[in-house]
């Protein structure tokens, strides 16, 4: 432990020389895991020889705990992750030779990602992933080179990762919608290609196809715009959620409130050491502003239309974001996260604690939440959905949601899928980020081979080509 360590745990009976857990389930878990230590009484010769020892108190050991992760599954998620990660870094850079151009390939090759499984029924983590990662057996003699990776292997992009949503925050923006009257389930928004209503105040924007084919998606409703992710109309309906005339604070608000329902920019519940990351609010952009991160202090319609089709200013974990598919997939309702499923006494003789789940909260319009799965079921399997490449034609029915979110200053797009299985009957959802990834498109590989292990025997998997359908 650290001397700053050592001066809280002294008070808990903790020696100087105590090992305790920094980071992770060792960490959550301590007072679990650490046992009592024992003393004993050594009597020596003044040369120092030992003559006699005496144990005056019994060492009794730490008790025992399970954790929720599926070990099989989590090996399949880390290798998902890696695979799909190498093959878009050996893709670019083929591309790049073969352009000829110049170009220092740490600019386009992939930093890291993350994946979250999550039981939707349930709330418990079956699998994390955060790459690159780690070897914990060798971490202490790799220490000083892990931490001077500028891809930062040693830090959890699953639980402390913040990322822009993307398109996949469109789900928010259509529950709002539906919520306070902004659309229905048949109304239907004309997409022009440019949304030019504050054109005047100097902000224009547009949605992704027009910059490929100068025109929009012409007329939608709330389940097509969802199937091929329209950013015209997120955009319309963000902008006409109810507020005071000339004041756009509180849509703001509205976005940030339903954001919170289903488990974005908030902690998750989980044992584990977590980040909240960012919930964009008029508050918290006046404070921004106030520390010389933002230029301007009130929240404006540019700040309500560019959050309502997923950029702007939130940041989330792909915890979170696995949480808030999982509170769709199930109809509304929001588990506390967990990863610990029992502990057992030292002996094994007694169950200490059981997993149960725990319900937050539950969102009541779950009419409401049906069209939104409706939407991300056409995503997989419509004409035009975004992911439907990937799974028009599986075997099991996949709600889904492609995102593609601007970071800061990256050249490349990081690419956001969701997903969540079966569309029926939800089992696991799933959250995938990959930094520079490009687009949702590029990464949803990753979710089916999750789901062709998840939904397989072991001897399907065996005998099924990696990456391929299950039969």
């Amino acid at each position: 432990m650290s001397p700053a360590q050592f001066e809280v745990l002294r008070e808990r009976g903790y020696a100087m020389d105590a090992l305790v857990g920094q980071v992770g389930a060792e960490y959550a878990f301590e007072d679990i895991l650490r046992g009592i230590d024992g003393r004993k009484r050594v009597r020596t010769t003044t040369g120092g020889t030992v003559v006699d020892v005496t144990m005056t108190r019994e060492p009794i050991p730490g008790n025992h705990v399970y954790l929720t992760l599926d070990i099989d599954l989590q090996t399949v998620v880390e290798q998902a992750l890696r695979t799909q990660i190498n093959i878009i870094n050996e893709e670019r850079e083929m591309e790049a030779r073969i352009a000829g151009e110049d170009i220092d390939l740490e600019d386009i090759r992939i930093p890291g990602g993350a994946v979250v499984v999550l039981n939707v029924r349930t709330g418990e983590l079956l699998a994390a992933a955060s790459y690159p990662t780690f070897n914990p057996i060798t971490l202490n003699q790799d220490f000083a080179m892990l931490n001077l990776d500028p891809r930062r292997p040693l830090f959890n992009r699953a639980t402390h990762g913040r990322f822009v949503p993307g398109s996949t925050f469109k789900m928010i923006t259509g529950f709002a919608g539906l919520r306070h009257g902004v659309s229905r389930r048949y109304t239907t928004i004309n997409c022009v290609g440019r949304y030019t209503r504050w054109e005047d105040h100097g902000f224009v924007a547009s949605c992704w196809i027009f910059p490929m084919v100068g025109v929009g998606h012409h007329h939608l409703d709330i389940v097509q715009a969802l199937e091929c992710s329209c950013n015209y109309f997120f955009m319309h309906v963000a902008d006409r959620l109810p507020a005071e005339p000339g004041s756009a604070y509180q849509q703001g608000n509205l976005l940030a409130g339903i954001s919170r329902e289903f488990g974005l920019g908030v902690s998750t519940g989980i044992e584990l050491p977590e980040g909240t990351g960012r919930l964009a609010t008029p508050e918290w952009k006046r404070d921004a502003y106030s520390r010389g991160l933002v230029e301007h202090p009130a929240w404006s319609s540019a700040d309500t239309i560019l959050t309502g089709f997923g950029q702007g200013f939130n940041r989330f974990t792909p915890l979170q974001l696995a949480s808030y598919t999982a509170t769709i997939a199930n109809g509304g309702t929001l588990f506390e996260q967990s990863i610990l499923s029992r502990v057992m006494s030292n002996d094994f003789s007694e169950r200490l604690h059981a997993f149960e789940p725990a319900i937050r909260s539950q969102i009541e319009e779950t009419e409401y939440i049906e069209i939104i799965r409706q939407g991300m079921l056409q995503a997989s399997r419509g004409p035009a959905g975004t992911a439907r490449s990937i799974f028009r034609d599986y075997p099991i029915l996949v709600g889904s949601k492609t995102g593609t979110a601007q970071f800061d200053t990256r050249d490349v797009n990081d690419g956001v899928f969701l997903a969540y299985a079966p569309h029926n009957d939800p089992e696991i959802a799933i959250a995938i980020v990959v930094e520079k990834g490009g687009s949702g498109s590029a990464v949803m590989d990753i979710a089916r081979m999750i789901f062709d292990y998840y939904f397989s025997t072991e001897s399907a998997v065996a005998a099924v080509p990696y990456g391929e359908l299950i039969p």
